[in-house]
């Protein structure tokens, strides 16, 4: 199985965590095959990296459909593949070829105590499935997803009408829809992403027991940095 990274525009720490992702991807992952990344160029990584350019010209949830879709339109990935983003690290070992599907809820809210793109693309997404008479798991962890080919074609053919790339308030939650489309049970994980300027310590308590972690755009200070210095010291096979 191959891993796509889908990479976007505007890395506030100069690209450092894709370099990190990647790291942690060679330190712990297991069974999989090439690595491509479909997006901006980092600049840093050699040929052993299949790399394509691709713009962002939609909203981040539109961006990430465009890529895959252009990836497995395009190249020869694996019909099954493992669409990974910058900010997820591994820290314990994985098996790349059997990666769950994991959730956070059994089901995508009705409400949230905020209202931005991503909540608005998960009521939008939860109308969608019901109406559908399809489950309404709340698939939006921060984690890898395994993609199928022909079932994203599938995907893509049956959604097509039903969102808007232009709109924001008609956006989807692609990995919800996808999965909840073809009524994937998963498996439950809570969601643990890093924000704010945390120490090392306190990164290590929050990542007990876990395989993965995320970050937000934010953190590019503080203990994180120690953490990915600590954890990942050394070039991944794809840096030149």
């Amino acid at each position: 199985m191959d891993v796509l990274y889908i990479l976007g525009n505007g890395s506030k720490c100069g690209n450092n965590e894709i370099k990190y992702s990647l790291r942690s991807l060679e330190k712990y992952g297991r069974n999989y095959d090439r690595v491509f990344i479909t997006g901006v160029n980092p600049t840093f990584l050699n040929d052993t990296i299949i790399y394509n350019y691709h713009t962002d010209n939609y909203i981040a949830n539109v961006n990430h459909l465009m890529k895959v879709l252009w990836t497995f339109k395009n190249t020869d990935i694996s019909d099954d593949a493992l669409i990974n983003y910058d900010d997820n690290f591994f820290v314990q070992d994985v098996d790349i070829s059997k990666y769950p599907y994991y959730y956070k809820r059994e089901q995508i809210p009705k409400e949230f105590p905020i209202s931005n793109i991503h909540v608005r693309s998960l009521l939008a997404t939860r109308k969608i499935l019901e109406e559908m008479k399809k489950p309404i798991k709340d698939f939006a962890v921060h984690c890898p997803v395994i993609y199928n080919r022909q079932r994203f074609y599938e995907f893509i053919e049956k959604f097509n009408s039903l969102y808007d790339i232009n709109s924001r308030e008609k956006a989807i939650s692609i990995r919800c829809a996808y999965l909840n489309y073809f009524e994937e049970a998963g498996q439950y994980m809570k969601d643990v992403k890093i924000n704010g300027l945390v120490s090392k310590q306190e990164i290590e308590e929050k990542i007990k027991n876990r395989h993965i972690f995320s970050i937000s755009d934010n953190v590019t200070r503080g203990g994180i940095v120690q953490f990915f210095e600590e954890r990942y010291p050394n070039k991944s096979k794809w840096e030149i």
